[in-house]
This record gives C-alpha cells, structure tokens and sequence, in this order.
C-alpha cells in the first residue's frame, strides 16, 4: 500500500475511504488492507470512513487501530452532532479495545 511510504516519515497515518466531497462520506473501507498497514506501520495508525455506533467495534476488533475518526456517523443531519450517537460511538470504540 502507498500509505506505507509514508509511516517512515509522518507521526501518524489517517485511514479513510476516498470521496470528492469533504467531510464524511458515510462509506467504509477494505478494513483487511487497513489491518495491514496497521501490523506494518512503524507510527501510529487512525481509522476513519463509514464508521458509526453500530460498526466501531468491528472496525476496532478488525484493524486494531491507535484511535477511531468519526463525522457524519454520528450526525443527525449534516453537520449536527447527535449527543447519544457520540455517547454510543465512544462506549462501542472502548469496548471494542
């Protein structure tokens, strides 16, 4: 993977899945090619894209990630953060490590 050029080089490397829009794109990746670079990484390794309550702890438990990214996961609606899915997020990702 072309992320692993860049571990020798970086503090951290963020994961997530490609979109033209900015922001969350509500799609998740290839988490096996994730859990690659993860055991080969020489820096820490952050999972972003398509995660959410209900996959988070799959996601950790898969790709054993140093820490999860979540936007759109936990929204209401674009750009308005839903106070028990961030509380369901956090439980979900602690209990999965």
């Amino acid at each position: 993977s072309a992320a692993l050029g860049f571990a020798g080089v970086c503090d951290a490397l963020l994961l997530d899945t490609p979109s033209k829009r900015l922001g969350g794109s509500r799609e998740k990746h290839d988490w096996s090619v994730s859990a690659r670079i993860v055991q080969q990484a020489k820096c820490p390794v952050f999972l972003a894209g398509g995660l959410n309550p209900k996959n988070v702890a799959e996601a950790v438990a898969a790709v054993e990630p140093f820490c999860v990214d979540v936007s759109s996961g936990v929204e209401i609606r674009p750009g308005q953060k839903d106070p028990e899915k961030v509380k369901k997020f956090i439980e979900k990702a602690k209990c999965s490590s």
